[in-house]
């Protein structure tokens, strides 16, 4: 039973871990509006990565084995393990985080944000149902693809008389006092009228709401709770909601109680328009319980623009090349074109003119070609393009670092902002050059062999200092105080010599020398003057070279053979 509870564990882990591997791509579409999103979103990512570590680590896997699984013998579930308690409440914050910034994220967008979108400025009828404060500038001559803007903003740009702003409207086609007399549709009998108005006409746009009053005369004799009931709207993209007046006393609902006859009760009506379902109008009847009479409301949704109409387009327009026809000051091009002019050739179907602007933008918030260029049919063509370049205009050709007065330093060429160095240089300013030739020593070594070669300078190791390394400060006694030449020499003596100083070919050198470099060269002394010279130069050259350097066995043999 435990090595199933083991291998259940191990499946739960990896479930999770595949199920949720790309929560940071969930992420991604959620739009930051507002400093209070802002922490939401950071709260249910900060929650999320607690809750992934919690999971894998310390508790799912063996919670949900628990869970599931039933001790075979004693027949008694498994309790959850006590560090297991706080998966609950980790777990109500997580959701709580993200339905609360999920919902906030479109109810925190702008009304010029919903403006602006790519739909927004699709044609006139999408402009206005974005928001109520959205309008449509219809001027054929007007020099921007987007159109569709706040109204506040769009009258700085447009002539009013071609903004197309349409407004909530309310009318009643009937409205006769409450205890008049008229006559039944029905029964051809006259009647006191007991609701008014008796006829009601509104024009709403989208998200918004109308409000109107309603009065009823209570006739009969018995007092009794009355109620204000309405035929079924939510198939239109229509809500009503009430509040009723009773006795002087205002009070959210649909009813008021202990209404005696001859009592007038008044009800708010508010009509909203949520969405357009259909683009003509819609009846709603509304009455009281128990009483014949009814109230016609009728409902027409503004969800297109008067200059929208048949009669207020004109088809196949010069203005649009005589591809397209121009609606609401807009070209609608035929299948095939494209543009602001349908001057585009497309491949297939339709692209409007703001789906071919975007085309030129590297994000949805950046301006066509970053503002420094032209957007035609999709394509940006760069305003200097010996200084911006990129699919974009997006790149600055001058903006490379330099070292002196030239870009790139004069070893390379300036692209998109990132030098592109010649052969033999590097860096960020292509100021390095790849090679060591600055960094060679008299003695023909890299910093004397005594540092590395970095951008063309020696970086010294300590005590060494100067250009090239070959200055050491406390170096008076180099040849006695240094284990490094001693080992050096040691190999020469070893290589040249038995253990006890024998000859070898021809030649003898007595073992001080590998002890000591001082008594080496009063030992070569004794030999010819010239010799004696050659064997200290060779013993000093190789110190100061290289306090490192091993001797090979064939340097070894021809110096030897000198002596």
């Amino acid at each position: 039973m435990q090595r199933f509870q083991h291998s259940a564990m191990l499946i739960a882990t990896f479930v999770f871990l595949l199920y949720d591997a790309d929560f940071l791509d969930f992420y991604a579409p959620i739009k930051i509006y507002d400093n209070l999103h802002v922490f939401f979103l950071m709260m249910m990512l900060m929650i999320e990565i607690q809750f992934r570590f919690f999971i894998i680590f310390h508790c799912c896997a063996e919670y949900i084995s628990n869970l599931l699984f039933t001790d075979a013998i004693s027949g008694i579930t498994m309790a959850p393990p006590t560090r297991c308690k706080p998966f609950f409440s980790l777990l109500a914050s997580y959701f709580f985080c993200f339905l609360f910034a999920t919902t906030i994220t479109d109810a925190k967008r702008s009304p010029a944000q919903l403006c602006k979108t790519t739909s927004a400025q699709i044609s006139c009828g999408q402009c206005i149902k974005q928001h109520p404060d959205c309008a449509w500038c219809a001027d054929p001559n007007y020099d921007s693809v987007s159109r569709c803007e706040q109204y506040e903003s769009l009258i700085q740009k447009c002539h009013r008389e071609y903004i197309e702003h349409p407004t909530n409207q309310i009318d009643f086609p009937q409205n006769a006092e409450i205890g008049s007399t008229r006559r039944d549709p029905h029964s051809g009998a006259n009647v006191r009228t007991q609701l008014q108005p008796q006829q009601v006409s509104l024009a709403i746009k989208p998200g918004e709401t109308v409000s109107f009053s309603l009065r009823y005369w209570h006739q009969d004799r018995d007092t009794r709770d009355i109620y204000v009931l309405n035929s079924e709207t939510d198939s239109l993209g229509v809500s009503i909601e009430y509040e009723a007046e009773c006795r002087g006393i205002v009070q959210p609902g649909n009813h008021c109680s202990s209404v005696s006859q001859s009592d007038t009760v008044m009800f708010n009506v508010s009509v909203r328009l949520k969405e357009c379902r259909s683009s003509g109008g819609s009846v709603i009847s509304v009455g009281i319980g128990g009483v014949r009479e009814v109230v016609a409301l009728y409902v027409n949704p503004i969800c297109s623009c008067d200059c929208e109409r048949l009669d207020s387009q004109v088809h196949i327009s010069p203005q649009c090349g005589n591809r397209g026809n121009l609606v609401c000051g807009a070209c609608v091009c035929l299948p095939g074109s494209a543009g602001s002019q349908c001057e585009c050739n497309v491949a297939s179907g339709t692209v409007s003119a703001i789906e071919l602007l975007n085309q030129c933008r590297q994000s949805p918030s950046d301006p066509p070609c970053s503002d420094r260029g032209q957007c035609h049919c999709g394509s940006c063509t760069c305003d200097s393009p010996e200084i911006y370049s990129g699919k974009y205009c997006q790149c600055d050709d001058t903006s490379c670092p330099s070292s002196g007065t030239e870009l790139c330093s004069g070893h390379g060429r300036c692209e998109c902002g990132i030098c592109k160095c010649e052969s033999g240089w590097s860096g960020s300013a292509c100021d390095c050059p790849t090679d060591d030739m600055h960094c060679i020593a008299k003695n023909g070594l890299v910093c004397a062999g005594h540092g590395s070669c970095e951008c063309g300078e020696c970086v010294c190791k300590d005590k060494y200092s100067g250009p090239t390394c070959e200055h050491c400060a406390d170096c008076e006694n180099e040849f006695s105080e240094n284990d490094d030449d001693d080992d050096y020499l040691r190999m020469l003596t070893d290589h040249n010599h038995g253990e006890n100083g024998n000859q070898v070919d021809g030649s003898v050198i007595s073992e001080p020398i590998a002890k000591d470099a001082p008594a080496a060269a009063a030992a070569a002394s004794s030999l010819s003057a010239n010799a004696a010279l050659l064997a200290s130069l060779h013993i000093l050259l190789f110190s100061l070279v290289n306090r490192r350097l091993t001797l090979l066995p064939t340097a070894a043999s021809w110096l030897g053979s000198i002596f």
